[in-house]
């Protein structure tokens, strides 16, 4: 039975400790789908490439990144600048944490 998991990352510091639990749940946990949705200063992540290994890892393991507009015009950036390889872009980041929790969703805040 696929289980569904989404991490919600606020602040850029949760990222370090957030990433290796990913990382453990995927390990431990068989037929998961993994979302990580940040929003707030976390989508900052999308030009702090020290990250972008650890990210690149879990997208090829099936886990989507999405990082909201909203946060994204907020901070400065160009949701359409986002590399689209690792990130998803989603237009709100709290409609998307609530309607993923009303699909079933397990929630988890970093």
């Amino acid at each position: 039975m696929l289980k569904r998991v989404i991490f919600h990352v606020h602040e850029m510091k949760d990222w370090e400790t957030i990433l290796p639990t990913i990382q453990n749940a995927l390990n431990d946990v068989e037929d998961l789908q993994v979302i990580v949705l940040a929003n707030g200063r976390a989508v900052r992540v999308a030009v702090r490439e020290e990250y972008h290994q650890s990210l690149e890892k879990l997208v090829k393991q099936g886990v989507t990144v999405e990082l909201c507009q909203h946060s994204l015009q907020a901070q400065g950036f160009d949701p359409e600048m986002v590399n689209s390889r690792l990130f998803t872009s989603v237009v709100s980041g709290i409609a998307e944490l609530i309607n993923r929790q009303h699909d079933g969703y397990a929630y988890i805040r970093a």
